[in-house]
């Protein structure tokens, strides 16, 4: 149960700031020597990676909850075959898709596992990681549109000063979560 208290306190703040600011942060760290074109790549994927991380977060969760369960077997299978996925999806996709299909593929398949995992728990238990994917989810996309409008607002007035803006909205993203409490799965 306390891991997923501390996941949830770490994707609420990270993955919002990490899409909205990811523009801001690709500039500050890489600003010198880089051209202009590969900061937007590497902004972008920054930001493609920020999302995939709500389907590793959930892959995550579920993978705890399997080890606590004592079900690893099914647990190990699925891990295997989504690395087998991703590694094709990759090689097939690639080609049309560019860069960008890693981080969406690794994303999506992690996603997918996460929810076959859910279904493959008995009803109770399956009924409570619907409620917490979906108050996780809620607040996820929520903070995300908040932090991605308030970067765009800001960002013309505070320039550099936006990392610190985005640290400030990340703990109280943090503050929030906590005071959302997360205590509903009983395992």
């Amino acid at each position: 149960k306390d891991f997923f208290d501390v996941c949830i306190m770490i994707c609420a703040p990270l993955i919002p700031i990490m899409y909205s600011a990811s523009g801001t942060v690709v500039t500050t760290l890489y600003s010198s020597g880089i051209e202009e074109s590969y900061i937007i790549l590497i902004s972008k994927l920054f930001s493609y990676y920020s999302l995939s991380f709500i389907g590793i977060a959930l892959y995550s969760f579920m993978a705890a909850l399997y080890l606590t369960i004592n079900k690893t077997k099914f647990y190990s299978t699925i891990a295997i075959i989504v690395q087998i996925l991703i590694f094709i999806l990759n090689t097939i996709l690639y080609k049309r898709f560019t860069i960008d299909v890693f981080p969406l593929i690794f994303g999506l398949c992690h996603f997918l596992a996460a929810v076959i995992l859910i279904f493959k728990v008995d009803k109770g238990l399956r009924n409570q990681m619907f409620q917490f994917l979906g108050k996780f989810l809620a607040i996820i996309i929520i903070f995300t549109i908040i932090a991605f409008y308030l970067n765009k607002m800001i960002n013309n007035y505070l320039s550099l000063h936006i990392i610190i803006f985005n640290i400030i909205l990340g703990m109280a993203f943090l503050l929030i979560t906590y005071l959302l409490s997360y205590k509903s799965i009983k395992l």
